[in-house]
């Protein structure tokens, strides 16, 4: 995490401090998400017109969690 962040020192103090506490913020591209919580266990492509985009991090034996991206950038979450 903490190397993501010195490759790249543009970063918002905000997008930094979530990226180094493991967190999601609405915004965030998929390289800051990949950066603070890893690379999904699945990806899906939903929709070409508005460029969604799914991916799924399993948190336990049933539970997932979804980030929903719009346009390259976290738009919503759910679990």
């Amino acid at each position: 995490r903490q190397s993501y962040i010195t490759q790249n020192p543009h970063l918002s103090p905000n997008i930094k401090i979530a990226i180094l506490q493991g967190r999601v913020l609405i915004g965030m591209t998929k390289e800051e998400v990949v950066a603070a919580i890893g690379k999904p266990d699945q990806k899906q492509d939903t929709s070409t017109w508005a460029a969604r985009e799914h991916w799924v991090y399993h948190t336990g034996t049933d539970l997932a969690r979804l980030y929903i991206f719009q346009f390259g950038k976290v738009n919503s979450w759910r679990q």
